[in-house]
């Protein structure tokens, strides 16, 4: 096949993230600490230092939020900031069989 018959990759694109603080691709260093991690089990949010969530019952999540403090979250409640909700949210809508 010719390559114009393939999808032509995007140049300079650019990856979205709600929150400012995390690394942009392309990146240098470890991505694993500087992004949002969605956690399965109690023991890997806790051995962890990352910021991320667990849930742990129906729309209650364990969340350890940038700046390391721990919190847990009842969906409706103002508890954490409004990124965090929204991703809770779209990862909830499109991505709930994560937490099966």
């Amino acid at each position: 096949m010719a390559s114009s018959q393939f999808p032509q990759k995007e140049q300079n694109s650019t990856k979205f993230s709600p929150f400012p603080s995390f690394s942009r691709l392309p990146h240098a260093g470890k991505p694993y600490k500087d992004k949002l991690t969605v956690f399965s089990c109690e023991e890997d949010f806790s051995e962890s230092e990352n910021a991320g969530f667990l849930k742990i019952g129906v729309d209650t999540y364990k969340i350890r939020l940038e700046n390391k403090s721990v919190v847990t979250f009842h969906m409706g409640g103002k508890s954490i900031p409004d990124t965090w909700i929204t991703v809770l949210d779209a990862v909830m809508s499109n991505y709930e069989y994560l937490f099966m």
